[in-house]
């Protein structure tokens, strides 16, 4: 090679290595024959002929990393339980993991000079995979000031296989990168003007290429963010953590009212009391705003249903009492303007049964006084 050198030539071409053995060491020798091109033309082709060996090794190298990629999004859609829970951009997404793949087959079969640039950008971006990772999960740390999952982060960026990728990408973008402008300027400037159904091609490649930069980067954020627990960790703010707790309770209120009823259905009408009493007990302490008309009706509802009961054991003035309770919160909702129109029946309803009551009350005037089950259902 230093001959070749010496002699100016613009190439080895039939490069051979030969091995010559001594009792003292081996010489190892690389010979071949030196090319000097007579023109400028004769030039150009040499290093045509130079940059499609270079491009298709370069592919060859960079070919297991692009099935390394497909198959984490093969994986990825893997992970769902049927076809049909995979979403449309699970689909998009496995088919952005497999174009670093496709554009190395498409460099080594058609080896343009113009799509070396696009390969470059998106194997780059592949192998800085773990530097990306590891700084999105230690910022997220820090934001969360979650320190504990700070080494995390660091662990991400010192890893000696993201480490080893990172070597790996940045001598094969330096390789390509080399390759592409000695290419470059070989050729004369007017010979570097791209036909148009390259161009053609060309805007396609280079705006999936973005595309996969984008969406890979965006990837390796929220899969480092994630690792350091950044949303898990945040702490809730007060209102957050009331508001939580008001949603809970009242799912627990809706749960109580969901059982009396069935216990009422089913003739059970001491524990369908019980229920009813511990679903008032939460609907109070929801209550204590009153413009709040979803509250105000749940607390509504349970004196409806605790009347309800009262009325199942014939203690009317009981009934009448709960009855009476129901319809003043609705009322009262009414006047101030905070009734729906769907709610307004619940009016006519507590005024019916109030109206029942008292007529069932008359009718047992002259009959001898049930015992007294409204105070035994109190005492419970």
């Amino acid at each position: 090679m230093l001959k070749a050198a010496a002699m100016r030539a613009d190439a080895v071409i039939e490069l051979a290595e030969e091995r010559i053995p001594s009792f003292q060491k081996t010489v190892t020798r690389l010979q071949g024959t030196a090319v000097k091109a007579v023109d400028q033309q004769g030039r150009v082709e040499i290093t045509a002929r130079w940059f499609a060996d270079q491009s298709r090794k370069l592919s060859i190298l960079l070919m297991p990393l692009g099935v390394l990629v497909l198959l984490a999004g093969i994986w990825d859609v893997a992970q769902k339980q049927s076809l049909l829970d995979v979403e449309m951009s699970s689909f998009a997404s496995l088919g952005i993991s497999a174009w670093p793949l496709l554009l190395s087959l498409f460099v080594y079969f058609c080896r343009w000079p113009q799509l070396v640039l696009p390969q470059l950008v998106a194997f780059a971006t592949v192998a800085l995979r773990g530097f990306i990772m590891g700084l999105s999960a230690l910022f997220g740390a820090l934001a969360a000031h979650n320190w504990v999952m700070v080494p995390l982060g660091l662990m991400f960026v010192f890893d000696p296989t993201n480490l080893a990728m990172n070597f790996f990408g940045l001598y094969s973008a330096t390789r390509a990168w080399r390759i592409y402008r000695y290419y470059e300027e070989v050729f004369p400037p007017k010979a570097r003007i791209t036909a148009w159904h390259r161009q053609i091609v060309m805007i396609p490649v280079m705006a999936l290429s973005l595309i996969f930069v984008a969406f890979f980067c965006w990837a390796q954020v929220k899969v480092g963010f994630e690792s350091a627990d950044f949303r898990g960790q945040r702490v809730p703010s007060i209102q957050e953590t009331e508001r939580d707790q008001l949603i809970a309770e009242r799912d627990q209120l809706i749960s109580l009212l969901r059982d009396g009823e069935e216990s009422m259905t089913s003739g059970n009408l001491a524990n369908a009391y019980r229920v009813f009493r511990a679903g008032l007990t939460i609907s109070q302490k929801l209550a204590a705003d009153p413009n709040d008309a979803l509250a105000q009706i749940d607390l509504s509802v349970c004196y409806y249903d605790l009347g309800r009961v009262e009325l199942a054991y014939k203690q009317y003035a009981g009934a009448i009492e709960w009855f009476e309770r129901a319809l003043a919160v609705v009322r009262r909702l009414d006047d101030i303007g905070h009734l729906a129109p769907e709610d307004k029946q619940r009016i006519i309803d507590a005024e019916d049964a109030i109206t029942v009551c008292r007529d069932a009350e008359r009718a047992e005037v002259l009959r001898a006084p049930s015992r007294d089950v409204s105070a035994e259902l109190r005492s419970r």
